[in-house]
């Protein structure tokens, strides 16, 4: 048993109460006191939740009408978390804790934590950056491939990673006009014009069942993301080429789909990604 840990664990859920039941399971497994675990039920099934709250007496239960999307559904829930305490780890239910330590980082205000591929022993991320030029994302592995270039930033994964109440109330949270996809870049990018102190702390470390909750579906990994990249870029892109790239790079996106049997629903999404741009 953890004693007294200075921090919460919010988990965002919607359905799937196998795999959250994994992730809640992981964090009790850890010596983490279930008074201070906080589960958002996003929008879930009425029979799911009935399943986790039964199953899960000791922890907090707290509930979305609808699900409202990770970014709507993460505010929610950190929002009630800090009227607790003033640190929370947050994770997806679609992660499982590996190690918690006792207390929270003094010196960051934001920040990412190790997170390992399922069933591997790989480092899945420690950092993500982003190359306000290109408008690329990459997972950063180890230290030494952090870049350097001034166009290039670190952000903080939103997977799983630790964040101040102080850094939520400056940044007002995740924007939720992006819905799902490039929000905690935007986060990192708006916290790092707030001069908030981001960093690592590998001492959390999780692991990540990836592409479990979305399971590819088109609307997550095709129209958000396209739609939310240009998004992003309108507000944070440092060179005109960035907008180049993004339109190359959906001109072949779209051919290759017209190539496909049973393109209609893919190239309706394509098509909603670049038209729908108002923030």
């Amino acid at each position: 048993m953890l004693l007294n840990p200075d921090y919460l664990i919010v988990i965002l859920s919607y359905n799937h109460p196998d795999l959250t039941a994994k992730t809640v399971k992981s964090v009790i497994q850890t010596g983490f006191p279930m008074s201070q675990i906080i589960l958002v039920h996003n929008g879930s099934e009425q029979k799911n939740i009935n399943v986790l709250k039964a199953d899960f007496l000791e922890i907090e239960h707290i509930i979305t009408d609808t699900n409202k999307g990770y970014t709507a559904g993460a505010n929610f829930g950190l929002k009630y978390g800090f009227l607790k305490m003033p640190n929370i780890l947050f994770l997806t239910n679609d992660t499982e804790a590996l190690h918690l330590p006792n207390n929270f980082p003094e010196n960051f205000d934001l920040f990412s934590i190790l997170i390992s591929k399922r069933n591997s022993e790989f480092i899945d991320s420690i950092y993500g950056q982003v190359n306000l030029h290109t408008g690329s994302l990459t997972h950063v592995r180890a230290l030494t491939d952090l870049k350097k270039e001034k166009h290039i930033k670190i952000y903080i994964p939103g997977t799983a990673f630790g964040i101040t109440k102080n850094a939520f109330n400056t940044l007002n949270g995740f924007d939720e006009s992006y819905h799902t996809y490039w929000d905690d870049v935007d986060l990192s990018l708006r916290a790092h014009q707030q001069n908030l102190r981001l960093g690592y702390a590998p001492i959390f470390h999780v692991k990540h069942k990836i592409g479990k909750t979305c399971h590819k579906h088109r609307f997550y990994t095709l129209y958000l993301f396209q739609r939310n990249k240009l998004r992003f870029l309108k507000r944070f892109s440092e060179s005109k080429i960035s907008y180049v790239v993004y339109y190359l790079e959906m001109f072949r996106l779209g051919f290759k789909i017209m190539l496909k049997p049973n393109r209609k629903t893919q190239i309706n999404f394509w098509w909603k990604a670049l038209r729908d741009q108002s923030i």
